[in-house]
Parts: C-alpha cells; structure tokens; sequence
C-alpha cells in the first residue's frame, strides 16, 4: 500500500509546470533538515527511500501556491470524506475542505466494525475520500489531490511549509493518543463522539464508545512506554510551543495568510477542542490567539452527512 501512495505522490508531483526541478527544490531543505541522503536521481527514478508523509507534502509542495485562495479556486463537483469524526488526521483534511470553501458529503465510519469502507475499498484506515469518484487514501495523499484541483499550479516553493507539514504527520499527531485516551475516563470522553454521529444502531453506539475506548486507552499506554515519554501532557505542550515558536509573531506561519500548515496544524487541534487536553493546552501554552485566528479565517464546515442511498 505505501507503495501505492508513493506512485500516486510522485504522479501528481510529475503534474507541476516546474515538474522535477519544482520538487527538487523543495525537497531539498526538507532532506537536510530530516538528514535524509538525497540526489536528483532519487527524484527522476521512483522514491523508494523516503517516508511517506515526507513524499506527499513534498510531492503536494511542488505545485503549491501562496496566493489568497479566493484568487485561484477552481470547483469539485463532487467529494464524499470517509472519516472519524475526532480523527486527527480527517479532521487535517476537513479543515482544508472548509477554508477553500469546497463542499463535501460526510460518511460516519463505524470505528470497530468499519462497514462503510467494505464497498470501496479494501483499505481499513480513515481518512478516505471519494474524489470525483476516485478513491483516495490517506491524508496528506488527499490533501495533495485536493490541493492539486483548487490551487493555481505555480509560484514559489516553501521548504519551510514542507517541513512543517512533515512535522504535523510525525511529531504533532503522535502525541494526541497520549494524552486524549492517558485515562479510561478521557477515553471514554474521546468516544463519546460514537453516541450522536454517523448512521448506527443504539447498539453499535455503545459497542463503539466503550470497546473504543478500552482498545484506545490500552494503546495510548504501550505506545507511551515504546516512545520513552514520562510525561505526555508536557510533551504535546513542548511540541506546541515549537510550532508557536516557529510564527515568529506573524498571524500565521504562511504570514498574513495562512498556508497547507496552518491548516494542518488548526486541523489536528480542532479535533480535540471538545476534550481534556485542548483545555489544559489554551491554560499551559499561549496557543489561544493563533488558534482563534484560524477559526475565524477557516470559517464554518463546508461537509454535510451524506444521503443514503
């Protein structure tokens, strides 16, 4: 399956009008700065050595722009989002959705059994996004296919904006099991989500929270112990202070607007703004205003349930 993603990352890379000399140039600084060994040859063959988060935001950096979204949109006709509704990484991918204003179909995936997914794809991981119908999978794979349709395919490259991206996938979500399933109460929190979304029996809705939560909260504990982390609230405040750090006092990281990482970002800590842990970030980091901001510029969601058929 990675491998599929990097076939399909490095395709849409080929796309940019600046093709190869594009996605060398931002592959670069991302290279140096992750100590990944690199030559334009790895860029012409196919990329079998990089990660693959890594790939997709520099495939998706190769062809992306700075400029006001307002100024380059270009619609799709349709969009059909398989998610979680909490999932960090499908809520990175509706928080792109909704700052360019696309509109989209929402299908609530049932988290133990996974019935939605059975008559699309064999894949059995969310986010998954019917494109125009394609199915797409992964997120930052999404991310770039969506990007690709609404964005103009040219200006410059940001490696910084490349860097961060990687950093959100590697870094940034990680640590949000740590701290959303720490307890079985705040698991349990985390699932309630499962008694109000998505098309299920009243059954399947209490299976979904407290089977949920048991599986998450024994996985949040050996994840913790394979990662050596003593204090995982400190860590995620650690991780948010570097990407705070990183604003350098501009409204956004992609300065008066923001970019693919502002939004990934926004969307990885609206995920858990209903829980525990989004408070004791706003009380223990100075998060607030830059979070507020992106509220304010991403606006109101753009998806709606979709209709059975």
């Amino acid at each position: 399956m990675q491998a599929q993603w990097k076939r399909i990352a490095f395709r849409n890379a080929s796309r940019s009008i600046v093709r190869t000399r594009a996605f060398w140039r931002a592959a670069t600084p991302v290279c140096k700065k992750w100590s990944i060994k690199m030559s334009m040859r790895d860029v012409i063959l196919p990329i079998k050595r990089l990660p693959v988060p890594l790939l997709t935001t520099i495939a998706y950096s190769a062809f992306y722009t700075n400029t006001a979204a307002s100024e380059t949109i270009r619609p799709l006709s349709s969009i059909r989002l398989y998610q979680f509704a909490p999932c960090p990484y499908c809520c990175k991918v509706r928080a792109i959705l909704d700052y360019y204003k696309v509109p989209y179909e929402i299908v609530e995936v049932n988290p133990v059994t996974k019935k939605e997914l059975k008559d699309i794809t064999t894949y059995r991981k969310v986010p998954v996004c019917q494109i125009e119908g394609d199915i797409v999978t992964g997120s930052s794979v999404i991310v770039n296919q969506i990007a690709s349709r609404v964005r103009s395919q040219t200006g410059t490259i940001d490696g910084t904006e490349t860097e961060w991206c990687h950093w959100v996938d590697t870094i940034l979500i990680p640590l949000l099991p740590l701290n959303i399933y720490r307890s079985f109460s705040e698991a349990c929190d985390a699932f309630e989500y499962c008694l109000t979304e998505g098309n299920f029996t009243p059954l399947e809705r209490q299976v979904s929270k407290y089977f949920g939560a048991i599986v998450m909260y024994g996985v949040s504990k050996r994840k913790k112990k394979t990662k050596g982390i003593q204090e995982e609230r400190q860590a995620l405040y650690d991780a948010v202070n570097e990407w705070i750090r990183a604003l350098d006092d501009h409204a956004f990281l992609g300065g008066d607007t923001p970019n693919l990482a502002d939004l990934s970002v926004f969307g990885v800590l609206r995920s858990i703004q209903s829980l525990a842990t989004f408070e004791d970030l706003k009380r223990n980091t100075s998060i607030v205003p830059w979070y507020d901001r992106m509220r304010d510029v991403v606006g109101s969601s753009a998806g709606r349930p979709a209709v059975s058929t």
